[in-house]
């Protein structure tokens, strides 16, 4: 967002380096916590070893940040092709040879180094060592870290909630039943609003330094990504039963009568998370630290009345919770009070959908 260069990169790389090892240090910590509270010590060991993902992660922030920067996002999707084809590899061989959930995990920190090893290849920035430079970066940056940093954290606890409460009340053979059909949803916002908004910012930020109507863009962007998500959804929706049996089989028949509330969601969210990008944009972080406390409050509330009743039930109240709550919200505070965008646009866009998606639901 800035128009600072090397060194403020430099020092921003050193920020986020620091912030890495502060997660490293937290989670090694967590290890205990997180295996006493699912009964497990078996947990203990893999956590502590996943934890170094903060580590290498951290490292490659920046050099992805300054390549988006500049939109050569033609370099940065040959080395996420390199990296995810690695991981795949390398998972299903550790798989074949036995090595039960190590297979997901080393794979995943693998890639992780590979991928800054590559990404960091042409640039070679380095972070700096001078705390003056460093403290200057923070001072311009501490308030967009900060409410990036709140709505991040609690927006993961909000979406992992429903994880941990199944995972604590209903064992690992639920969870399994339920992730297998949570992943769709994953890879949607992985493949649809990922890689919209990758883009979105960058070029989003130039058009409006020339004068242009961000608003309009965004509107068409969005009906894009709508128009994108249907046939991701509507298989999930329509035909859950027929798509679960030639996926998976009947072992895994329990999954397709979650798949119908995870594909509305699907049309939904793709929407809804690519307004991240654009509250950063206005900078109007303070306005999404806001809607993230509204958001996982209502998210939690309903994966937790859920919880209480049925496995099915989780996901019905996820829904109904991100429909009531989650979307006005975001319209309200997102839309209509960050973005400028006007009542009647907002309406024209939006309330044939809740209509859809509310429909959809009920029926």
């Amino acid at each position: 967002r800035s128009e600072y260069k090397h060194s403020y990169y430099r020092a921003v790389h050193s920020i986020s380096i620091l912030i890495g090892v502060i997660l490293f240090l937290v989670m090694l910590g967590l290890a205990f916590p997180i295996a006493y509270f699912y009964q497990d010590k078996e947990l203990i060991v893999p956590t502590m070893v996943f934890a170094s993902v903060f580590l290498f992660q951290s490292m490659q922030v920046v050099p992805c940040a300054i390549y988006t920067k500049e939109l050569n996002f033609n370099f940065i999707g040959q080395v996420n092709l390199i990296v995810h084809s690695v991981m795949m590899g390398a998972m299903i061989l550790m798989a074949l040879l036995g090595f039960s959930y190590w297979s997901l995990i080393i794979p995943q920190i693998l890639i992780v180094i590979i991928f800054f090893i590559l990404i960091n290849r042409k640039l070679k920035i380095k972070p700096t060592y001078d705390w003056l430079q460093i403290k200057v970066a923070f001072r311009k940056t501490k308030s967009l870290i900060g409410n990036l940093s709140f709505f991040n954290t609690i927006n993961y606890w909000a979406r992992n909630a429903d994880s941990l409460a199944i995972g604590k009340l209903y064992g690992k053979s639920d969870l399994g039943i339920y992730n297998r059909g949570y992943q769709f949803l994953t890879l949607s916002l992985n493949l649809i609003t990922g890689t919209f908004s990758s883009v979105l910012f960058p070029s989003l930020q130039k058009l409006k330094e020339t004068g242009g109507n961000v608003n309009k863009e965004y509107s068409s962007v969005l009906g894009v990504i709508s128009i994108l998500s249907l046939p991701v959804a509507l298989p999930l929706i329509l035909i859950p039963n027929w798509f679960v049996l030639v996926l998976w089989g009947k072992n895994w028949m329990q999954v397709a009568e979650l798949l119908p509330y995870f594909g509305i969601l699907i049309l939904g969210q793709t929407l809804i998370s690519t307004g991240g990008h654009i509250f950063v944009l206005y900078k109007k972080e303070r306005n999404l630290s806001i809607l993230g406390i509204i958001q996982s409050v209502a998210l939690v509330v309903g994966i937790l009345i859920g919880a209480f009743i049925s496995l099915k039930m989780v996901i019905i109240c996820y829904s109904i919770a991100y429909l009531v709550v989650v979307v006005p919200s975001t319209l309200y505070l997102g839309f209509y009070k960050s973005f400028g965008f006007e009542i009647k646009e907002i309406l024209n866009f939006w309330i044939p959908k809740l209509f859809a998606y509310s429909g959809l639901m009920i029926s």
